[in-house]
This record gives C-alpha cells, sequence and structure tokens, in this order.
C-alpha cells in the first residue's frame, strides 16, 4: 500500500490504489460498503442480476431460494433495478407479481427469511406495512433461539382459531410448543398479531 495524503494509506482493497476515504476504504469502496455489506459489491453494473432474477422467476420449488449477488448489512439482496438500488426481493416480487398495488405495500416474505437472502416467488407476496410487520413478528415469535422455525405460519392460523375453543395447555400439547408460544399468539398483544392473522 502507498501512502496517502494526510499520512494515511490508501484503500484496503487490494488493487484498487485510491486514497483511502473512511475505514480503510475509497470512497467508493466505503459506500459499496456502507449500502451493500461489502467493499466488493457490485449493484448490478453488468445486468447479471436482473438476468439472474428473469431466470428464477417461475421457479416452481418451494425452497427459498437464495440471491447469490450483493447484499446489504441486514442480509438482503440488492441490485440496480429500475434505475436505482433496491432489494432483490423487491425486484423479485415486481417481476413475478406486478408491481406494487400502492407505493406503500412491501414484498412480504411467507418463509420469513428474507434476511437469509430469500428470493422464491412463491414466498413473496404485496402487503402494506401493518400485514408485514405482523408477519415479521409472527416469525420472530416462531422462531426459536437456534433459528428453527417451530410452527409453520399455517399452524399459526389454526391455533389462533382454536382461541376460546380449547384449553391453552392442550393447544400446546398437541402443537409441541409451550404455553406461552399460545398465549402470544392468542393474546393479540404484539402489534395486533392474532387480530390481524385471524
Amino acid at each position: 500500500m502507498t501512502k496517502r495524503a494526510y499520512g494515511r494509506t490508501g484503500c484496503l482493497v487490494q488493487g484498487c490504489g485510491r486514497p483511502h476515504l473512511a475505514r480503510g476504504y475509497c470512497e467508493l469502496h466505503y459506500w459499496r460498503n456502507h449500502r451493500h455489506g461489502s467493499p466488493y459489491a457490485n449493484p448490478d453494473d453488468d445486468g447479471a442480476g436482473l438476468e439472474w432474477l428473469l431466470f428464477h422467476r417461475a421457479y416452481p420449488g418451494e425452497d427459498c431460494v437464495v440471491w447469490p449477488l450483493a447484499r446489504n448489512k441486514q442480509g438482503y439482496g440488492t441490485l440496480a433495478f429500475n434505475g436505482r438500488t433496491q432489494g432483490a426481493h423487491r425486484a423479485m416480487c415486481i417481476l413475478a407479481h406486478g408491481e406494487p398495488p400502492s407505493s406503500k405495500h412491501e414484498a412480504a416474505h411467507s418463509c420469513g427469511r428474507g434476511h437469509e437472502g430469500c428470493v422464491n416467488p412463491n414466498h413473496l407476496s404485496w402487503k402494506t406495512p401493518k400485514e408485514n410487520g405482523a408477519d415479521k413478528v409472527l416469525h420472530a415469535e416462531l422462531t426459536g433461539r437456534t433459528g428453527h422455525m417451530k410452527l409453520t405460519y399455517a399452524q399459526c392460523l389454526e391455533i389462533i382459531a382454536l382461541r376460546g375453543t380449547v384449553p391453552q395447555i392442550s393447544v400446546a400439547r398437541r402443537y409441541g410448543v409451550s404455553e406461552a408460544t399460545i398465549s402470544r399468539l392468542w393474546s393479540g398483544k404484539r402489534r395486533g398479531l392474532a387480530k390481524s392473522a385471524a
């Protein structure tokens, strides 16, 4: 590395040669790291991301399809789409299901694994921020400390439908979860989860 202005070294990215701006990177690599979670991320300059999405937009399976290119710090895929950098899951939702009903609608994941880069078109749908927020709470409630799902979304809807008809302990035993989990699903205290899913 060569010395640059103010006694600082050049960019940490091998072969870059540009002067240091912040956190060891030049301006270009600093902003790539800031926006995409990696200084090496290339926000789809060559169209590879769009080509990949088009190839997978009719994917027939139910397993997660993981975005193979740049991701942001939260783990969501990113690419240049419609003239700006945006989430790969949103771009896939547009390609597979059409434009959102409104500018406020979000591309929601039924699998709860958007932060792991999932862009399976069968897992995506347009939802309002409130609906998407309720799904996120539901996914958080159902995810154990190991990250594995304890209940499916359909099972949660079944449990919510049983509220008031079957004792809580019986439902907990039937689904193999704690009474606390059933209570949270039935209470509706978490951002209106039970009301929105019922």
